[in-house]
Protein backbone atom coordinates (compact mmCIF):
# COMPACT_ATOMS: atom_id res chain seq x y z
CA UNK A 1 0.00 0.00 0.00
CA UNK A 2 1.06 3.69 -0.82
CA UNK A 3 1.53 5.46 2.01
CA UNK A 4 -0.12 9.29 2.46
CA UNK A 5 1.43 11.92 5.24
CA UNK A 6 0.66 15.14 5.37
CA UNK A 7 2.20 17.50 7.63
CA UNK A 8 0.62 21.15 8.63
CA UNK A 9 3.26 23.95 9.76
CA UNK A 10 1.51 27.10 11.11
CA UNK A 11 3.42 29.73 12.80
CA UNK A 12 3.64 33.81 13.69
CA UNK A 13 7.22 35.29 15.15
CA UNK A 14 6.91 33.55 18.37
CA UNK A 15 4.34 30.84 18.35
CA UNK A 16 5.15 27.52 15.99
CA UNK A 17 2.70 24.61 15.63
CA UNK A 18 3.36 21.07 14.09
CA UNK A 19 0.56 18.71 12.68
CA UNK A 20 1.75 15.34 11.57
CA UNK A 21 -0.50 13.02 10.03
CA UNK A 22 0.33 9.56 9.26
CA UNK A 23 -2.35 7.70 7.17
CA UNK A 24 -0.37 4.41 6.69
CA UNK A 25 -2.82 2.33 8.57
CA UNK A 26 -6.33 0.93 8.21
CA UNK A 27 -9.04 3.02 7.21
CA UNK A 28 -10.58 1.92 10.25
CA UNK A 29 -8.20 3.25 12.53
CA UNK A 30 -7.12 6.64 10.87
CA UNK A 31 -9.63 8.61 12.68
CA UNK A 32 -8.86 7.70 16.18
CA UNK A 33 -5.10 7.64 15.00
CA UNK A 34 -5.12 10.98 13.82
CA UNK A 35 -7.09 11.96 16.76
CA UNK A 36 -4.25 10.71 19.15
CA UNK A 37 -1.56 12.74 17.10
CA UNK A 38 -3.26 16.34 17.69
CA UNK A 39 -4.08 15.46 20.81
CA UNK A 40 -0.31 14.82 21.41
CA UNK A 41 1.11 17.61 19.58
CA UNK A 42 -1.38 19.94 20.82
CA UNK A 43 -1.85 21.53 18.31
CA UNK A 44 -4.45 24.43 16.72
CA UNK A 45 -5.34 21.96 13.74
CA UNK A 46 -7.10 18.57 13.73
CA UNK A 47 -8.24 16.14 11.09
CA UNK A 48 -10.92 13.67 10.70
CA UNK A 49 -12.77 12.21 7.60
CA UNK A 50 -16.29 14.17 7.41
CA UNK A 51 -19.91 13.63 8.12
CA UNK A 52 -22.82 15.46 7.69
CA UNK A 53 -23.62 17.60 10.75
CA UNK A 54 -19.92 17.79 11.85
CA UNK A 55 -18.34 21.32 12.93
CA UNK A 56 -15.42 22.55 10.11
CA UNK A 57 -13.93 25.10 12.67
CA UNK A 58 -11.57 23.72 15.74
CA UNK A 59 -13.02 26.46 17.83
CA UNK A 60 -16.69 27.08 16.34
CA UNK A 61 -19.61 24.74 16.25
CA UNK A 62 -20.89 25.92 13.32
CA UNK A 63 -21.40 22.88 11.00
CA UNK A 64 -22.93 22.60 7.55
CA UNK A 65 -27.17 22.94 7.38
CA UNK A 66 -27.05 21.74 3.55
CA UNK A 67 -25.25 18.79 3.91
CA UNK A 68 -24.20 18.22 0.58
CA UNK A 69 -23.35 14.62 0.38
CA UNK A 70 -20.34 15.06 -2.28
CA UNK A 71 -18.22 16.11 0.82
CA UNK A 72 -19.18 12.82 2.92
CA UNK A 73 -15.80 11.19 3.19
CA UNK A 74 -13.31 14.11 2.37
CA UNK A 75 -10.81 14.42 5.35
CA UNK A 76 -11.50 17.68 7.10
CA UNK A 77 -8.64 19.90 8.49
CA UNK A 78 -10.66 22.01 11.17
CA UNK A 79 -8.89 25.24 11.70
CA UNK A 80 -9.77 28.20 13.97
CA UNK A 81 -12.47 30.31 12.53
CA UNK A 82 -10.33 33.03 12.76
CA UNK A 83 -7.35 31.71 11.60
CA UNK A 84 -4.50 34.77 10.64
CA UNK A 85 -1.86 33.22 9.40
CA UNK A 86 -0.67 31.22 6.38
CA UNK A 87 -1.09 27.44 6.09
CA UNK A 88 2.20 25.13 4.96
CA UNK A 89 0.66 21.79 4.12
CA UNK A 90 2.82 19.08 3.14
CA UNK A 91 2.20 16.33 0.98
CA UNK A 92 3.70 13.12 0.41
CA UNK A 93 1.10 12.14 -2.29
CA UNK A 94 -0.43 14.01 -5.17
CA UNK A 95 -3.50 15.46 -3.30
CA UNK A 96 -6.83 17.20 -4.48
CA UNK A 97 -7.64 20.33 -1.80
CA UNK A 98 -10.87 21.95 -1.08
CA UNK A 99 -12.20 25.35 0.38
CA UNK A 100 -15.07 26.48 1.50
CA UNK A 101 -14.72 30.06 0.53
CA UNK A 102 -16.90 33.74 1.17
CA UNK A 103 -18.27 35.22 -1.84
CA UNK A 104 -16.11 38.16 -0.99
CA UNK A 105 -12.68 36.34 -1.37
CA UNK A 106 -12.22 34.92 -4.95
CA UNK A 107 -9.44 36.81 -6.28
CA UNK A 108 -7.43 34.59 -3.88
CA UNK A 109 -8.91 31.34 -5.39
CA UNK A 110 -9.05 32.63 -9.07
CA UNK A 111 -6.80 29.06 -9.60
CA UNK A 112 -8.95 27.22 -8.00
CA UNK A 113 -11.41 25.23 -9.97
CA UNK A 114 -15.36 26.30 -9.05
CA UNK A 115 -17.78 23.09 -7.94
CA UNK A 116 -21.36 23.79 -7.63
CA UNK A 117 -21.21 22.27 -3.72
CA UNK A 118 -22.57 25.05 -1.38
CA UNK A 119 -22.35 25.03 2.52
CA UNK A 120 -24.04 27.27 5.02
CA UNK A 121 -22.91 27.67 7.95
CA UNK A 122 -23.57 29.54 11.33
CA UNK A 123 -21.80 32.47 12.76
CA UNK A 124 -22.23 36.65 11.97
CA UNK A 125 -19.88 36.80 8.66
CA UNK A 126 -19.41 34.84 5.68
CA UNK A 127 -22.77 32.45 6.10
CA UNK A 128 -22.85 31.49 3.01
CA UNK A 129 -19.91 29.31 1.36
CA UNK A 130 -18.80 27.77 -1.77
CA UNK A 131 -16.34 24.97 -2.55
CA UNK A 132 -13.71 25.15 -4.72
CA UNK A 133 -11.04 22.81 -5.42
CA UNK A 134 -7.37 22.39 -6.93
CA UNK A 135 -5.20 19.49 -7.10
CA UNK A 136 -1.94 19.95 -5.83
CA UNK A 137 1.60 17.55 -6.39
CA UNK A 138 3.03 15.95 -3.83
CA UNK A 139 5.46 18.54 -2.06
CA UNK A 140 5.26 21.99 0.20
CA UNK A 141 2.40 24.19 -0.53
CA UNK A 142 1.50 27.35 1.27
CA UNK A 143 -2.53 28.53 2.11
CA UNK A 144 -3.86 31.58 2.80
CA UNK A 145 -6.37 31.09 5.89
CA UNK A 146 -9.18 32.71 3.91
CA UNK A 147 -10.01 36.63 3.89
CA UNK A 148 -10.75 38.83 5.94
CA UNK A 149 -11.76 37.72 9.77
CA UNK A 150 -13.23 34.54 8.35
CA UNK A 151 -10.83 31.31 7.44
CA UNK A 152 -11.96 29.42 4.90
CA UNK A 153 -12.41 25.60 6.06
CA UNK A 154 -10.25 23.10 4.05
CA UNK A 155 -10.89 19.42 3.14
CA UNK A 156 -8.69 16.71 1.54
CA UNK A 157 -9.44 14.30 -0.88
CA UNK A 158 -7.32 11.03 -0.22
CA UNK A 159 -7.59 8.16 -2.47
CA UNK A 160 -8.53 5.00 -1.33
CA UNK A 161 -5.53 3.31 -2.29
CA UNK A 162 -3.44 5.74 -0.51
CA UNK A 163 -4.53 5.22 2.65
Amino acid sequence: MKKNQIIFFSGLTLIFSIFYCDFSDAKSSVDSQVEKTVAYQMSPFSIKRYEPGEPVFSDRPYYDHIKDERLNGLFLVKIPRHLSFDIVLKLFNDTTVYRAICDDNPKDFSAWIKTNIVMTLGGNSCVNLKIVKKAFKKGTHFLKPGRGSTSSPVFLEIQEDDL
